[in-house]
């Protein structure tokens, strides 16, 4: 068992296979040509290039995953303005509505109330029509 800077345990299996595989990468990454066993500092050394390389990877695709939740966030972001600024138009359009019914409502009380009034005099002269031929009726009678 190997102890780490932090103090912690670590255990490394060193098998043949194993040896192998680091006789080759640290031959071919450090320029050495060693043909023997390696020591458990130099599998120590390959098992954490394996780490960083695997947590390399995992931040590699941590920040694709950010980068699309960013353009995601963007879309939001433009659509909450573009729905906005719809709102905006709907509503200026509904003030607009509005005030066409408030003035169609006047103009329809001002010609309801100028036909009451034709309606009146008409009733008026009605009446004294049939005043007047009651009156006429009665002098020839």
């Amino acid at each position: 068992m190997l102890q780490t800077d932090a103090g912690e345990g670590l255990r490394i299996d060193v098998s043949e296979s194993s040896s192998t595989i680091g006789k080759r990468s640290l031959g071919t990454s450090c320029g050495r040509k060693d043909e023997g066993l390696r020591t458990p500092k130099d599998v120590t050394i390959i098992l954490l290039k394996g780490e960083i390389e695997f947590a390399l990877e995992s931040l590699k695709e941590v920040k694709r995953e950010m980068a699309k939740l960013h353009a995601e966030k963007e879309e939001i972001w433009m659509s909450e303005k573009q729905s906005q600024e719809s709102m905006k138009c709907f509503a200026t359009q509904i003030l607009t509505l509005q005030e066409v019914f408030n003035n169609f409502e006047t103009q329809f009380e001002t010609k309801i109330q100028t036909v009451n009034d034709k309606l009146q005099a008409f009733e008026q002269i009605i009446q004294e029509a049939g005043i007047c031929w009651c009156q006429t009726k009665e002098v020839t009678c």
